[in-house]
């Protein structure tokens, strides 16, 4: 055999072996290799049970950044969470909480939190749901099942005027949640008459929610719904003022809305306050000596130039105070005692018949957990990490002190 017969043949086999990795290089690329498929504590977890889910690593925040930062990207399914792992420790003084435990707990409480901004409820079968305005509808099993998925994440429901007050008393290692509704409408709350008695009708958010904290009483029962005294309230059984007694007497909290659902965008001062003060005075005449401390604007619209009389104002002889005032959208709010906290407060739109950015499922999912407020327990301390202090005020309210560790 000469030379160049040897050569053609060595030529031959490089290219087959070339040809076979190429081969197998390609079949590898085609084949899908099977991935597990991860399963949303959300989803199979109950709040009998501790989950067992892999915890995420605890997140340091850039001591330069304030931590708001909205992530990028929009989930086009159902987020997958994967939760937290739950405290197994809790001590049942928190004054004896050492440093170790405030790590473990991931106690932030210079964190932010959801206020939660609901409208509309239908059962998930009526033509309602479907047809309505559908990122502002929402299922009552939709509703329950959230409920389920905050107590099992560990968000517990505080109340407006808590948050107000930066009255936190949650357990240590939970994270407060605060439930909005605008409108007063009779799928938030109304009542129906049984063998001449008042009573929650089945068919209402409120109802949902209560049946939820029977089972559970430390998810907690409570929320604030804003209220146009000027257009009706919770159509249903009872007079206006039976209706807003027995949601007070639950224990819930109303607030302000004005009197028509009507922008204050291009409103004059005492246009305003008519708005304002008008649905006070209406307020008072169905509970007397009951304040709307808050308000809720109609469409999140309002003229700057305005923040002031809008915090507060005169009508017809009645005054008008609010310590917030609530936008429409479209992110976590910051505690009160944060050197970021301002009057004017975001929340986060439920998420409707369809997921959008920036609702709340979308914040479940995106949210770093090392954002989200963990109470230490103890109301009378502020306690964080000690990178986040920066990010307190040092005007305390209530004599409260700044724990770091």
């Amino acid at each position: 055999m000469n030379n160049g017969n040897k050569i053609n043949i060595i030529l031959c086999l490089v290219i087959l072996v070339l040809c076979g990795v190429i081969c197998v290089m390609l079949y590898k690329g085609n084949v899908q290799v099977e991935q597990p498929t991860p399963t949303p504590i959300y989803a199979t977890a109950t709040p009998n049970g501790d989950p067992t889910p892999t915890p995420d690593v605890h997140m340091t925040p850039d001591p330069t950044a304030v931590p708001t930062d909205v992530p990028t990207g929009t989930p086009t399914s159902a987020p997958t969470v994967t939760p937290t792992a739950r405290p197994t420790y809790v001590p049942d003084d928190t004054t004896d909480l050492t440093d170790v435990d405030l790590s473990n707990l991931r106690v932030n409480e210079a964190g932010d939190l959801p206020i939660v901004m609901w409208h509309q409820f239908s059962d998930a079968d009526s033509p309602n749901y479907s047809t309505g305005t559908r990122q502002y509808m929402n299922s009552f099993d939709y509703l329950y099942d959230l409920c389920e998925r905050l107590y099992n994440a560990g968000f517990r429901l505080v109340s407006m005027e808590d948050y107000l007050n930066n009255n936190i008393t949650i357990p240590a290692g939970t994270k407060p949640i605060i439930f909005t509704f605008d409108d007063g409408v009779s799928s938030q709350f109304s009542l129906i008459e049984v063998n001449g008695k008042l009573e929650l009708n089945p068919k209402c958010a409120v109802y949902v929610m209560q049946k939820f904290a029977e089972k559970y009483p430390d998810f907690g029962f409570t929320g604030i719904i804003y209220v146009n005294l000027g257009q009706g309230v919770f159509d249903g059984a009872g007079t206006v003022a039976q209706r807003l007694n027995y949601l007070i007497d639950l224990g819930w909290e109303i607030g302000n809305h004005t009197y028509n659902h009507t922008s204050l965008k291009n409103l004059s001062a005492d246009q305003i306050k008519y708005q304002l003060g008008k649905n006070q005075e209406a307020m008072e005449s169905y509970v007397p000596g009951y304040k709307l401390k808050s308000l809720a604007l109609p469409y999140g619209e309002y003229d700057s130039a305005m923040a002031e009389v809008i915090l507060s104002g005169t009508y017809n002889g009645v005054s008008y105070e609010n310590k917030a005032v609530f936008l429409v959208g479209a992110e976590p709010a910051h505690m009160t005692t944060s050197v970021n906290h301002k009057s004017f407060v975001p929340r986060i739109r439920s998420t409707g018949y369809y997921e959008e950015r920036m609702d709340f499922e979308w914040w479940l999912a995106n949210q770093p957990e090392s954002y989200w407020t963990v109470s230490d327990g103890d109301p009378n301390t502020i306690t964080c990490p000690a990178n986040w202090a920066k990010y307190v005020t040092t005007n305390l309210p209530n004599g409260q002190v700044l724990r770091t560790y």
